[in-house]
């Protein structure tokens, strides 16, 4: 039997070949991935070791350092570094260098910033064999706390000074702008107008709030979140402050030193100025100086009401005081304020019921008199004439206003003094007398300086040393 063979073509050897060299380029492109994102997992790692010992750094030599740095730039590890820790194998991790300290001044600020530098460096082999540096330069920065970051800081809300009223308040027409503070366990706000805060509000517990409570409501940021805060008190200046400054000053100018060039005569050391000069130096200039006679202060406050009532007889109130215009009404005018009054009729007796002659006759021409509310929310001044004492009846001072000086008065808009208001009736006067406290009155420059200069006295304007005379 005859065997037929049949010739026939195909394609499955390329197919395989062509399917075998895809298969290959896959796998060459997933071990390329794989190798590629085992690189970035350790570079990533060496970046955070290299943090991590530059942090290590500014922590074991720069933090204790850097509060008492006193000069421009400090170099405390160079460029070679210093190695840091171990790992599993027991090699170091990395190395930590070029650690610095220095100072600069704030944005905007006369406050010192305290600033520290520090470079960990980490060094790993990649896939290939081939050495990998990796660095990163971490910063720490340091500012002292200090009195200047406040607008306002009490550590009461007392009333004080002379003619005190009776609380302090925050109202209408006060502007606080930047950091506010108050160790009070009280804070008033009054009853004529809120205040405006366009920085933090910080108070310390207990607080407590009175007068006008609806000015809280204002007290909020851009977001509508509170600007009020509490914390802990703040107590200025620390009580250290003094003696450090001492213990790191190259000069101290004692307070009380007499200055005088004659051991005979009597010396009072009233102000000792500095000016520092841009080349390093400063100048220290200490004087007395007053303006003679320096004589003893002799001002009157007396307390009263306000009588605002058109009484025809007596023309104002026992315990009382009021201001009238030519018509003897009240003189005030929701448009001009005081402007028209011509007299202020005073009782001859203090909202105590005491009589007041003794106080009242220290009242002469020219004093510029004020009558002030006891919430200080409205005040008017002025300056009197020649007082005129009580007749036999009623009881009654009246001290006639130079109209031709000015009647200045503050207050809520559109609101005089009140009826039965508490006010102080105040004036401004000396008695005439020599303070007999007041060694001399005389002024004299003194400059203390090591080196004459050949200009008039031989210690006069000589440029002070930074490191002291």
């Amino acid at each position: 039997m005859k065997k037929k063979f049949h010739n026939s073509s195909g394609s499955v050897a390329p197919l395989a070949i062509l399917f075998t060299f895809f298969s290959m380029l896959l796998i060459v492109a997933y071990l390329g991935q794989s190798s590629t994102i085992a690189s970035m997992e350790k570079y990533r790692f060496a970046e955070l070791r290299a943090q991590y010992v530059a942090e290590a750094g500014l922590n074991r030599e720069a933090v204790d350092y850097l509060p008492y740095l006193d000069a421009d730039t400090t170099i405390l590890v160079g460029k070679q570094g210093m190695e840091f820790g171990e790992d599993q194998d027991g090699n170091p991790l990395g190395v930590y260098k070029n650690i610095s300290c220095y100072t600069q001044l704030m944005d905007g600020s006369t406050r010192k910033e305290f600033v520290a530098k520090s470079t960990g460096e980490v060094n790993y082999a990649s896939t290939v064999g081939s050495t990998v540096t990796v660095q990163k330069t971490v910063f720490m920065s340091m500012v002292p706390s200090g009195f200047e970051e406040f607008m306002y800081f009490t550590n009461d809300e007392e009333p004080f000074g002379p003619n005190p009223s009776s609380f302090v308040s925050f109202g209408d027409g006060d502007e606080l702008e930047g950091r506010v503070h108050t160790n009070s366990p009280t804070v008033t706000f009054s009853e004529w107008g809120c205040p405006e805060f366009t920085g933090s509000f910080t108070v310390t517990e207990p607080i407590s709030y009175e007068g006008d409570t609806s000015c809280l409501d204002d007290m909020e940021d851009e977001d509508g979140v509170s600007i009020i805060d509490t914390v802990e008190s703040i107590i200025f200046p620390p009580d250290n402050s003094i003696g450090i400054l001492k213990a790191n000053a190259t000069r101290v100018f004692t307070a009380d030193d007499m200055i005088t060039f004659s051991p005979a005569q009597k010396d009072t050391l009233i102000m000792t100025e500095i000016e520092f000069d841009e080349s390093g130096g400063f100048w220290a200039t200490q004087w007395w100086y007053l303006v003679p006679p320096v004589v003893e202060d002799a001002g009157t406050s007396i307390g009263f009401y306000y009588d605002s009532t058109d009484a025809g007889f007596p023309p104002v109130e026992v315990n009382s005081l009021r201001l009238v215009n030519l018509d003897g009404g009240d003189a005030y005018n929701p448009g001009e304020g005081y402007d028209n009054a011509v007299s202020l009729l005073v009782s001859s007796t203090d909202i105590n019921g005491n009589d007041n002659t003794s106080e009242m006759s220290t009242f002469e021409l020219g004093d510029e008199v004020s009558i002030e509310s006891e919430d200080t929310d409205k005040i008017v001044s002025f300056t009197i004439q020649n007082p005129i004492p009580p007749g036999a009846f009623p009881p009654v001072w009246i001290l006639p206003i130079n109209t031709f000086l000015p009647i200045n008065y503050e207050g809520p808009p559109g609101i005089g003094f009140l009826e039965d208001e508490s006010v102080t009736l105040s004036r401004q006067g000396s008695s005439g007398t020599l303070n007999a406290d007041v060694p001399f009155n005389e002024f004299q420059y003194f400059h203390h300086h090591s080196e004459p200069t050949g200009f008039g006295n031989p210690m006069d304007n000589t440029m002070c040393q930074a490191n002291g005379f």
